[in-house]
């Protein structure tokens, strides 16, 4: 507990007595120091929350109003009360003193004069160790029982609420670095989705405070090496004073150290995504499963997004690369959703948000050179993740220099021939053009043949129909079929890249597997 004028007043052993002032003996705070001067006026040495001792020297020698002064500046400088001992120059404590002491309920209060001035000082002195004392004992204690909590391997729940029995009045909870709350304890002033808008901002640095529905919150980053892991944040009627604070701190600590024994959250996370994306790219994995576990990353499946891919820049490690994507994304107040897979970051963006740039931007800074960022088309259904991953990659690989690559960009016809010695080129032809191919011989021939033209007049019905030879409501007709066969409509823009595409794969993979021809013998 603090040290205050009540509990010096009470020490029996010194025999002071209270002589005006009482209405602010609870109210001038807590004694930090005790001082002897024989100044007419010393308050210019004096820091606030001090008591002055004095004989009366420089009051006795004093006019009535340099008195009064006297009073006036102890109060405004902060003093918590004034210490006279009567006898050697004033048999009394002067009326203008008491009167001005009695105005401003500023204690004074006598010391027997047999009591040396040492005795009183020796005496708060050691009330304000205690004092001091206490808590750093408190505290030690508190660090022992927080240290064998961490090393029997409890979860950060259970040091939270210890951390709380020392301060009841505050709640604390505990975010991971997506938003997801990992601990609750205690009156926060609000719900998790309320608080964590107000503090994620705050991720990049050690403490910070904010007043949030009439409440002080003091947030923390938690971090491990490099990656900020989650934000602490305590909730208290008031700003925490200096014990509290204390205790916030060694929550920190031992928070981070509970973290530090179990798998880095953000390092699960990024092998779920890249494990995720490797199953995309090997092909086979059904939408509805890919639309799971995305959701289950916090991605929003009634959102459009696009898929960004980037290669590891040499000499720099695949968890730097991952960290660095991950903070950018939080920096704009969006959940990162970053994985690692076959040399490569990918992650997911909600449309309309630049990333890409600014990722290029970071990474020239950190002196990445020649990064490249491939983006996909703008996405808007789940089933096109994979879709969407594959065109990533394709504009990274077509990139050079260092930059954005947008798939939309890139010629088809230089790209497609070095793009389809990969193994996923059959799986994206299977994926695309897989149901019209396998539908019956005869429907197969008409309806490949229908796309191929479409696509070689510019979709140009009157044209197309002409080349085939058949009438336009039969084009029609063929169009509709290809649609509800692929769910891809040759009509539409974005649909009809993709069936292209497939189509160039398709003719690279053809000339792949074509013999050479021979030799002629004349």
């Amino acid at each position: 507990m603090p040290l205050t004028l009540s509990a010096v007043l009470s020490c029996t052993d010194l025999g002071l007595s209270l002589v005006a002032g009482q209405r602010g003996v609870d109210t001038r705070g807590t004694v930090r120091w005790i001082h002897s001067s024989e100044l007419p006026d010393p308050t210019r040495w004096l820091q606030g929350n001090d008591i002055l001792l004095t004989t009366g020297f420089g009051i006795y020698h004093s006019a009535e109003e340099q008195q009064k002064s006297l009073i006036a500046k102890l109060d405004e400088r902060g003093c918590v009360a004034l210490g006279i001992a009567l006898g050697d120059w004033l048999k009394s404590v002067p009326s203008v003193i008491l009167a001005e002491a009695e105005a401003r309920a500023f204690p004074i209060f006598l010391v027997p004069y047999d009591v040396p001035f040492s005795v009183v000082t020796k005496r708060v002195a050691e009330l304000i160790f205690q004092e001091q004392y206490t808590p750093l004992r408190r505290s030690i204690d508190l660090h022992r029982e927080l240290l064998a909590i961490v090393l029997s391997g409890k979860d950060p729940q259970a040091l939270i609420q210890l951390m709380l029995r020392q301060v009841p009045s505050c709640g604390c909870i505990l975010f991971d670095f997506y938003g997801n709350p990992v601990v609750e304890v205690g009156e926060i002033g609000g719900s998790p989705a309320e608080i964590w808008p107000a503090v994620r901002g705050h991720w990049r640095r050690d403490r910070s405070h904010i007043e949030f529905q009439g409440r002080h919150l003091t947030i923390s980053a938690i971090r491990l090496d490099q990656d900020v892991e989650g934000l602490l944040v305590f909730s208290s009627p008031n700003e925490l004073n200096e014990n509290e604070g204390m205790l916030f701190e060694q929550s920190v600590a031992a928070v981070q150290l509970s973290l530090a024994r179990r798998q880095s959250a953000r390092s699960s996370r990024r092998s779920i995504v890249g494990e995720l994306v490797a199953e995309v790219i090997a092909g086979g994995l059904p939408a509805r499963a890919i639309a799971h576990r995305l959701t289950r990353l916090g991605f929003r499946g009634d959102t459009d997004f696009t898929v960004l891919c980037m290669p590891i820049p040499p000499h720099v490690t695949e968890d730097s690369v991952c960290g660095f994507v991950e903070d950018q994304i939080a920096d704009r107040r969006l959940t990162p959703i970053v994985g690692a897979c076959q040399g490569r970051i990918f992650c997911i963006v909600p449309s309309g948000e630049e990333v890409a740039q600014c990722l290029v931007d970071g990474a020239r800074k950190r002196g990445w050179q020649n990064f490249n960022v491939g983006r996909s088309m703008l996405r808007a259904s789940v089933a096109d993740f994979e879709v969407g991953v594959r065109e990533a990659m394709i504009a990274t690989q077509a990139g050079r220099g260092g930059g954005v690559i947008d798939v939309s960009e890139i010629g088809l016809r230089g790209l497609v021939p070095r793009i389809a010695s990969d193994g996923w080129a059959q799986v994206y032809v299977d994926q695309v053009l897989g149901p019209i191919l396998r539908a019956q011989e005869s429907e197969r021939t008409h309806l490949m043949e229908t796309l191929v033209h479409y696509l070689r007049h510019n979709c140009r019905p009157g044209s197309t129909a002409a080349a085939l030879g058949i009438h336009r409501h039969t084009l029609a007709y063929r169009l509709n079929r290809i649609t509800e066969l692929s769910g891809r409509d040759p009509r539409r823009g974005r649909d009809m890249v993709e069936l292209g595409l497939a189509l160039e794969f398709r003719d690279a993979l053809e000339n792949q597997t074509k013999p050479p021809p021979r030799d002629k013998i004349h």
